[in-house]
């Protein structure tokens, strides 16, 4: 008969490899999550739902920070931090989540591969619509014990390295209220062009 610490183990032996093993399929069920939010915004109604339901998915507080070095984010006031995090919100719900439901709306999603890396965990998948393909890689680092997603990747372009650029250059040029007044200004032009200012995006924009 085992001991009692011996049977300690293994009650922890097996917790743990429960765990790895929702570990390995979570980030999928939140891509998947992810994935049929964005192909069922139909209209202007569905909005507030899709971006409340959204956000227990994307962990916007690490994706604002990531666009930044850590000197730089350490430099910023409470409030400068909190301001910030909420503009990136607010613009990428403006400026990528209408293009997201253009790439997802009529296409199939086919999970490649999960794999883990520096403590975050990376799903390929392939974005197929007819004889279009498009690479589609979700990042996700677990926060409150759930995957959140916190870049996307597509077709090699990254959203965060890519808007990290962008705010870069309005930082050393604007200082960072120049910087949140800039972001809610694009946020709002997007939000127009959403609402039938200009054509439609095409798949191509889905990371612009």
């Amino acid at each position: 008969m085992l001991n009692t610490v011996s049977r300690l183990f293994l009650i922890a032996a097996l917790v743990l490899s429960q765990s790895a093993v929702f570990a390995q399929t979570s980030g999928r069920e939140t891509v998947q999550e992810l994935f049929t939010l964005f192909s069922a915004w139909s209209s202007k109604q569905s909005q507030s739902r899709i971006f409340t339901e959204a956000a227990q998915h994307i962990d916007y507080p690490t994706m604002a920070e990531m666009a930044f070095t850590p000197a730089q984010w350490d430099s910023f006031a409470p409030a400068e931090k909190k301001e910030l995090i909420r503009s990136f919100r607010t613009l990428v719900e403006n400026r990528y989540y209408q293009r997201w439901h253009k790439l997802f709306l009529r296409s199939r999603l086919n999970i490649a591969n999960e794999a883990k890396a520096g403590g975050d965990i990376y799903v390929k998948t392939y974005i197929t619509e007819g004889k279009s393909e498009d690479t589609v890689i979700w990042r996700l680092r677990p926060r409150g014990g759930e995957p959140m997603v916190i870049s996307l990747d597509v077709n090699g372009k990254d959203l965060v390295s890519r808007l990290s650029d962008r705010f870069q250059k309005q930082l050393k040029k604007r200082g960072p209220q120049g910087l949140i007044a800039w972001m809610k200004d694009k946020a709002d032009i997007d939000e127009d062009e959403a609402n039938g200012g200009s054509p439609a995006v095409d798949r191509k924009a889905a990371s612009k």
